[in-house]
């Protein structure tokens, strides 16, 4: 499971390096032209963005083989015909704040579509 919990939490990494990337481009960028510089950044943050969406793509991936491998154990007796993944990200609650009880808690759920069940055996 950790795996797909690294796969999902990626965008920090690549908010950093970018961070860091634009602080170079700017130090080093006075000594480009304008137009040198803005096709040098819109290159990096293609990049990192190509990247980026390709480690999504592949945490999904990840999600939807664990679905399958886990429907089977959970409705044996059914006929699985596809699988529909909702994930929901839960912020965590502040060291300061863990005792209180009115603390609420941020949520944001995503919803992915139905994909055809795939018969994959469990790593259990």
């Amino acid at each position: 499971m950790s795996g797909i919990h690294q796969s999902f939490h990626q965008d920090d990494i690549f908010l950093k390096i970018k961070n860091k990337k634009e602080k170079e481009d700017h130090t080093y960028g006075e000594q480009l032209s304008d137009k040198d510089q803005t096709h040098t950044n819109t290159t990096n943050l293609s990049e990192m963005d190509e990247s980026l969406n390709s480690y999504r793509e592949q945490g999904v991936q990840y999600i939807y083989r664990y679905s399958f491998a886990i429907a089977k154990q959970l409705f044996p007796a059914d006929e699985i015909e596809s699988v529909q993944l909702r994930v929901i990200v839960t912020d965590t609650v502040p060291f300061s704040e863990r005792r209180n009880s009115e603390y609420n808690v941020h949520q944001e759920y995503f919803d992915f579509p139905k994909q055809t069940y795939q018969s994959i055996s469990a790593p259990f």
